[in-house]
């Protein structure tokens, strides 16, 4: 639960960020909002470290999802304040990017589907080495 609401805090932080520098409208910095990802997979490693010795690997990869389903509609929350109400003009600059609500739910499956797969990939890594 904690490292949920850690990845859903650290989206926010960073997307926050993004947007008072303006970087989330300059195409040279506009990238690094992919930074959440390994924001995202750090908070899970440190994760499933800690639960290396006490969990199987399908759990590992059951805490990771679960972490990820915690923070998915924080991220959800955040995208969707972000684009409607703190940065509207986003969106008015970048119409190809989709509506608020596509870019939320985007964000929201992103999470989700980086846990799973980060889950899987770290579990496999820390069951190897134990």
């Amino acid at each position: 639960m904690i490292a949920g609401v850690s990845i859903g805090a650290l989206v926010t932080a960073w997307a926050l960020l993004m947007g008072v520098t303006g970087w989330v409208v300059d195409p040279d910095r506009a990238p690094l909002f992919g930074l959440v990802v390994v924001y995202e997979l750090v908070v899970l490693a440190v994760l499933l470290r800690s639960t290396q010795h006490a969990n199987a690997w399908r759990r590992q990869v059951a805490t990771g999802t679960l972490a990820g389903l915690v923070a998915a509609p924080i991220v959800l929350a955040q995208s969707l304040a972000f684009t409607t109400v703190l940065f509207p003009e986003v969106l008015a600059a970048q119409p190809e990017r989709g509506t608020a609500i596509e870019q939320a739910l985007a964000g929201a499956i992103g999470t989700v589907t980086t846990a799973v797969i980060g889950s899987a990939i770290l579990g496999a890594l820390w069951r190897r080495r134990a």
